[in-house]
């Protein structure tokens, strides 16, 4: 349907919008979904579609995998373990405050908070959590955009490939599972009307 050149080697998450772009010009069709890989995943890419496109995308990131995969082995001091608190600072696994030790501003309007623990010296669990003198994390953000998409790509039913082959059966396997997402959106959103309704 459409083809992007460029001076690069390799996909890059700027080239998605323009195919798209592109093959709804050549169908003459705007196009509901579009399905990409992970090459064509970054904050940016993640941000505009959350907040410019029309079409809805799966678009994992190039780590959404293995972090699946490895969900249940995942380290119990992993950057994913500590949470943000509603004042904007940082807890750790062990229930310790992690003071915010820099905000790093970029042209595009986006930051970069790194965050520093503050009890790390006496800390029964240090040599598990970091091998410096405190643990630092970094927190883009734009990080919200990407565990949308995440939490959009596990909703699907744990769905990850097509079992039918042929491109008919494949086609009815994906609207079934567009039926099936749809059918749930309906009943939250209906729910959520009678909710609001309700004294």
């Amino acid at each position: 349907m459409c083809a992007v050149a460029t001076q690069d080697e390799g996909d890059k998450s700027a080239d998605l919008f323009e195919l798209v772009d592109q093959a709804r010009e050549n169908t003459g069709k705007a196009h509901e979904v579009v399905l990409a890989d992970a090459a064509f995943c970054d904050y940016e890419a993640l941000q505009k579609v959350a907040e410019e496109r029309k079409e809805e995308y799966f678009l994992p990131d190039k780590r959404f995998e293995v972090a699946e995969r490895q969900k249940e082995i995942r380290d119990a001091y992993d950057n994913s373990r500590f949470r943000r608190c509603e004042d904007g600072s940082l807890m750790c696994p062990e229930g310790q405050v992690m003071r915010l030790r820099s905000v790093e501003g970029f042209d595009d309007g986006h930051t970069r908070s790194m965050y520093e623990g503050t009890a790390c010296q006496e800390c029964r669990a240090r040599e598990k959590c970091t091998k410096g003198d405190r643990r630092r994390v970094s927190i883009d953000s734009r990080e919200p955009y990407r565990e949308m998409m995440r939490e959009k790509l596990r909703s699907d039913r744990g769905w990850k490939q097509h079992y039918l082959r042929g491109l008919s059966k494949a086609s009815l396997e994906f609207l079934l599972i567009r039926i099936a997402t749809n059918l749930g959106k309906m009943v939250r959103y209906r729910a959520a009307a009678i909710m609001a309704l309700s004294p």
